[in-house]
């Protein structure tokens, strides 16, 4: 999810929304009263704050009233969206911390743009449907790419497929995704930043980094000048990779975002499921136009899809052979797995050899860039922590905080000021007075950490 994008209350909001829509005329807002209807309104919300940045920039404005109702519904989208954000800040940057300079110097995707132009990808989700195209899958694959969320490593290894590539972007430890009998010697594994350290200990042919939007600042560290966007999910992060490879043909397998009898995932997966915690269930069009079981949070995550695939649509054709059963993907063409034809060559070498070799012929990063990123971000910090010496000053109320740090997190997406803080400005209990000098402390010892950690 992305701690990025913010969600504000109205009270006192008037000017610094003013100031920010003149700054950013293309930003896309959303306003919620206590008047609106709570699921509509929680799904909206959710969609908005899970959407990938290279899909469309949103804010979220509510008012006090609708906050409350919706915290007090524990079991809205909006409340568990909240808690997660809330509870990845200190999860991501401790796992960034952990990783240290051998984080910051892992390869990236960045140097990977274009490299496979004109090629099939083949993106596989761990959705029920996974089993009833498996017959297809040797067809499917041929002189293709294939990319596989990395909840579908079990199934698909169930099935005979070793994908070319798998993408975790958990924060928590998933490493149970490739136990015994994953064989990932022939795998390159991509990995988010803010990634459980255990994922980089992975027993995979090449271990290469993410870099999400999510997490921009530590891309701008990097200095390697490329943010992909996560999309909320790990299938949609995968087609945002599959399109940053350069591949014009994606085909989307096993990405269902629905509940047929129950089910969320294929047989052998080892991903949670979306039942019981995604809220209150309710139908959605499938594929072939019939109605599909599903759950919020599913289909907040296909919203998020929906919106990438949109934003690729120049560039791309995007597959859906999930078949009945499985959700409608607005913007996909719906086909029969059997009756795609095989994909044409379009490159010589395994897809492994070939992305080492363009990683090796990567740059080095020189410490100097490592040392002025690294004073930026105490730059940013000293702002935030100059505007909570004077809302201190000033006796400010909380939703006066609340709309001061939201103002200045919103201008500045997948800041690291914003994933420490996201959850303070979400939070109608948190005494700000207390909550966000607290934070802001914790993020100057972490920084003096982290620069001593990097050996700066």
């Amino acid at each position: 999810m992305t701690a990025r994008l913010p969600l504000l209350v109205s009270n006192g909001w008037d000017e610094p929304l003013r100031a920010l829509q003149a700054a950013q005329p293309d930003l896309e807002i959303i306003t919620v009263t206590g008047s609106d209807d709570l699921r509509s309104a929680s799904e909206q919300i959710a969609r908005a704050l899970l959407s990938g940045r290279q899909v469309r920039q949103r804010l979220v404005i509510a008012d006090d009233e609708w906050l409350q109702r919706a915290m007090d519904a524990g079991g809205s989208v909006f409340a568990q969206t909240v808690g997660t954000l809330k509870g990845k800040s200190d999860e991501w940057l401790d796992n960034i911390l952990d990783g240290g300079r051998a984080l910051a110097v892992r390869p990236s995707v960045a140097p990977l743009a274009g490299r496979f132009v004109g090629a099939r990808a083949v993106v596989f989700g761990a959705g029920p449907s996974l089993d009833r195209v498996a017959p297809s899958l040797p067809k499917l694959c041929d002189n293709a790419i294939t990319i596989a969320a990395g909840s579908a490593l079990l199934p698909l290894q169930r099935l005979g497929v070793t994908p070319d590539i798998a993408c975790v972007i958990e924060g928590r430890d998933r490493s149970e995704q490739w136990a015994s009998p994953v064989d990932l010697a022939k795998t390159v594994l991509v990995l988010a930043q803010h990634g459980h350290p255990a994922h980089w200990r992975a027993p995979a042919r090449l271990l290469v980094r993410a870099d999400l939007a999510e997490n921009a600042w530590f891309t701008r560290l990097t200095a390697d000048g490329v943010a992909l966007a996560s999309g909320g999910n790990v299938g949609a992060f995968a087609v945002v990779l599959a399109a940053h490879l350069g591949c014009q043909e994606i085909v989307l397998a096993g990405l269902d975002f629905s509940q047929p009898h129950g089910a969320d995932h294929a047989r052998g997966a080892t991903s949670p499921g979306f039942g019981a915690s995604a809220g209150e269930s309710f139908e959605v069009v499938g594929v072939g136009g019939t109605a599909v079981p599903s759950s919020a949070l599913l289909i907040s995550y296909r919203t998020n899809l929906e919106g990438i695939v949109n934003a690729l649509r120049s560039q791309t054709t995007v597959i859906n052979v999930a078949g009945r059963g499985a959700a409608r993907i607005a913007g996909t063409t719906e086909a029969d797995a059997s009756a795609l034809p095989p994909a044409q060559p379009s490159f010589d070498a395994v897809v492994a050899d070939t992305i080492e070799a363009r990683l090796t012929a990567a740059p080095a990063l020189p410490d100097s860039a490592l040392k002025a990123e690294i004073e930026s971000l105490e730059q940013e910090w000293t702002t935030l922590a100059t505007l909570a010496e004077r809302l201190v000053a000033e006796q400010a109320e909380a939703h006066q905080w609340r709309a001061a740090f939201g103002s200045v997190l919103a201008g500045s997406p997948g800041s690291w000021g914003g994933i420490l803080l996201a959850g303070f400005v979400l939070d109608l209990n948190a005494d700000p007075s207390v909550v966000v000098q607290e934070r802001l402390s914790k993020g100057r010892d972490w920084l003096e950490c982290y620069r001593r950690r990097l050996g700066l």
